[in-house]
């Protein structure tokens, strides 16, 4: 069985991950507490919830 903390570490290098990738062909729109990432162009779709450590993370 996996450690709850080697869940833990594991979503954080995700969520990092997925700040990190570079969004130059989406428009960002905020909807609440969630961003959304809208595809611009030719680009693959791609979506965000809410950002780590913020409300309900």
């Amino acid at each position: 069985m996996t450690d709850v903390t080697e869940v833990v570490e594991l979503l954080c290098r995700l969520e990092h991950y997925y700040d990190a990738v570079p969004r130059s062909a989406a428009r960002v729109e905020e909807y609440g507490p969630l961003t959304l990432f809208v595809r611009e162009g030719t680009a693959s779709p791609s979506t965000r919830g809410r950002p780590w450590g913020g409300p309900g993370r």
